[in-house]
């Protein structure tokens, strides 16, 4: 038996900001961090395959780093404008539709001044609806559990996060979103970011083994499809419910490696922070829906 589980793509519900270019060049700048630009197009990828030495270093290389302040909206759903103004334009996406910023997000603050938080470019926060974070330890009963909340049939996100491999990685899980990032200090910043079309869980005896990764191409985005036998699996309570998910404690480096390496390569930057803060509190028990 197969079960599918399709991705919602139309919203990214407990996301952190994704940061304009100009903060994520302050930040590499910072760190003087040699890029590669190689292009790789993985197909069918099966994990058990080895990995080269060239490609190992690109994980051991690899840095993160966060910002020295940490904001998080007050609100379910606030304005984030153009200019430091409330008369300014608000802010919109690649697509062109407006954008806003919510209480289940942690944003990195570029620069400031007496009244707002610029977060990216062209994209400010008022102080009057986001305070600053001052991130606690991580605790150990914060990982392998899923987190999330449910406001609504069509306001709702889960999210867990396991450490994977023996480099220190995390890995951050939602239906549609791998993210890959280290601890800094009580912070989680992901750095890397993979949208999944679907995850398939085999029931077959003979897939009890399998672990694959599969890829497609549309509008020129890559689409992960990841397919798993229940050796890779584990149970798990989210929500009201128990369910069967990837067992994000079996990924390996070499796994990692082969998820994560195009956008490492290409220098496919999309920062993202947790702290305890959306691991506690309002978001351990809820429903979906």
């Amino acid at each position: 038996t197969l079960h599918i589980k399709y991705m919602e793509r139309t919203r990214v519900y407990a996301s952190a900001s994704t940061f304009g270019d100009e903060y994520r060049n302050k930040l590499l700048n910072i760190t003087q961090m040699n890029t590669l630009c190689i292009k790789s197009v993985l197909t069918a990828i099966a994990v058990a395959l080895s990995i080269s030495t060239q490609a190992q270093s690109v994980l051991e290389t690899t840095t993160f780093e966060a910002p020295e302040k940490l904001i998080r909206p007050t609100g379910e759903w606030v304005n984030v404008r153009t200019r430091p103004t409330t008369s300014a334009p608000k802010a919109k996406d690649q697509w062109g539709n407006e954008t806003g910023a919510s209480r289940d997000e942690i944003l990195g603050v570029v620069e400031e001044n007496a009244g707002w938080y610029r977060i990216g470019a062209e994209r400010w926060i008022s102080k009057k609806v986001a305070k600053p974070v001052q991130a606690k330890t991580i605790t150990d009963d914060m990982l392998n559990r899923f987190f999330g909340y449910g406001r609504g049939y069509d306001d709702f996100a889960e999210w867990t996060i396991s450490p994977v491999g023996k480099q220190g990685y995390y890995v951050y899980m939602t239906e549609s979103t791998l993210r890959l990032g280290k601890m800094v200090g009580n912070v989680l910043v992901f750095k890397y970011r993979l949208d999944l079309q679907r995850i398939i869980i085999s029931d077959a005896p003979e897939d009890a083994k399998k672990f694959k990764i599969e890829t497609d191409s549309y509008d020129d985005e890559v689409r992960f499809t990841l397919i798993v036998g229940l050796n890779y699996t584990r149970e798990m309570q989210h929500g009201q419910l128990t369910d069967r998910f990837i067992n994000l404690q079996l990924f390996n480096d070499r796994v990692i490696e082969r998820l994560f390496k195009e956008e490492i390569e290409q220098n496919k930057v999309d920062y993202f922070f947790i702290t305890s803060d959306l691991l506690s509190g309002e978001y351990e028990n809820y429903e979906l829906g």
